[in-house]
């Protein structure tokens, strides 16, 4: 299930404790394609498209019905329901972990921290993690990298943090005994379980995969199309791991994406073409803090398809002009890219990115619109 909402609110903050924000997302993107909850492996891509419109427009799921008819066809409304709302869950989840993490010690606590994990799950007959509940331990108890919940696809389960004197009042409100541990209850302990949740996402993926291949080990189709995704998400690591190297390499440069033929006519480009030099990735991401490495691997993914293209008017004197400027939306941001033609050959020349529209408008005001797809809108 693709889990958009929550990388778009990684994207929206700077948490502080995560070493590599970049590589921290693209794997977090990396897992949320792979996993398979829509129902048929045939449809992940489709739905991960959908959703990512769906957010980027900030539709209900009324709106969301509406726009996917062939969606809508192939699973009932109590479904789509479901993976729409759980979508919802998984990115209140993340977003919320980050405050968590982010929160500083309490001074002077016994333990140099003072805050507590408390794991709650539901308690009805359809509950898969009720082993878990009422599990209260510090916030850096190893516990917490495998036991974070959401644990698996439609888990419900939630997670709170308090301090000592928190639990208590929280006790009182709830009519609940929740009591702090120094380690997990012996029936939890193991990080091997089939419901615990697995940090490295290769590993994650590696089992994930395996897996899959057992269940579908019978049916032709199926296996033929989990072999794609594992394609697909292979040529994604490529990509990361190529543009990873050229942040480290100052003179190289490399085919970064290609051109559609049908925006090569729009832009008037004689090559598919559009290469990135190391010089231009770093001095970029110097210059602005705010964009890293994952920013350029979705503006990849935009280049392929772009909602609009702009180009600066004839006999513009802006700096580096005449450019073309593509649009696109990712994760609930919006991208303006820049590619020029410098040596007879396609450019890419600069990259911005903001969750606010009015940001495109400015930028191109001035700008002439030459191309739009049929969901572009700048309201």
């Amino acid at each position: 299930m693709p889990y958009l909402e929550s990388i778009a609110a990684l994207m929206a903050r700077k948490p502080a404790l995560i070493k590599d924000p970049a590589k921290f997302k693209f794997e977090d993107h990396l897992r949320a394609f792979a996993l398979a909850g829509v129902g048929s492996i045939d449809t992940i891509i489709d739905f991960q498209n959908a959703l990512e419109k769906a957010i980027a427009h900030k539709q209900t799921l009324h709106d969301f019905i509406k726009a996917n008819p062939n969606l809508a066809k192939e699973f009932s409304k109590k479904r789509l329901e479901r993976i729409f709302s759980y979508n919802k869950v998984y990115s209140h989840t993340r977003a919320r972990m980050l405050d968590y993490e982010n929160t500083p010690p309490i001074a002077e606590s016994e333990d140099g921290d003072g805050w507590y994990y408390l794991f709650e799950s539901e308690l009805d007959s359809a509950a898969r993690h009720k082993a878990y509940h009422g599990v209260c331990l510090p916030r850096k108890h190893e516990f917490w990298k495998t036991h974070t919940p959401p644990l698996d696809w439609g888990c419900r389960c939630r997670l709170s943090m308090h301090s000592k004197e928190g639990l208590k009042r929280y006790n009182r409100l709830n009519d609940t005994r929740y009591q702090i541990s120094t380690s997990p209850p012996p029936s939890v302990r193991s990080a091997k379980e089939k419901n615990a949740f697995e940090s490295d996402v290769y590993k994650f993926l590696h089992n994930f995969f395996n897996a899959k291949l057992q269940r579908y080990a019978g049916n032709k189709e199926a296996v033929a199309r989990l072999a794609n995704v594992v394609r697909v998400c292979e040529a994604k690591k490529l990509r990361f791991k190529k543009l990873l190297e050229l942040s480290k390499s100052p003179e190289q440069m490399i085919d970064f994406a290609t051109l559609k033929p049908e925006v090569m006519q729009v832009v008037g480009a004689h090559s598919p073409l559009v290469r990135l030099s190391a010089r231009t990735l770093t001095t970029h991401l110097e210059k602005h803090p705010e964009t890293d490495l994952f920013d350029y691997y979705l503006a990849q993914d935009i280049l392929q398809e772009p909602m609009a293209i702009f180009k600066d008017k004839q006999g513009s004197s802006a700096p580096g002009a005449l450019n073309n400027y593509l649009i696109g939306v990712k994760f609930g941001r919006w991208y303006r890219l820049s590619i020029g033609v410098e040596q007879g050959e396609n450019r890419f020349r600069s990259l911005v990115h903001g969750s606010k529209v009015r940001l495109i408008k400015k930028l191109m005001g001035a700008k002439q619109l030459i191309y739009k797809s049929k969901d572009f809108t700048l309201e």
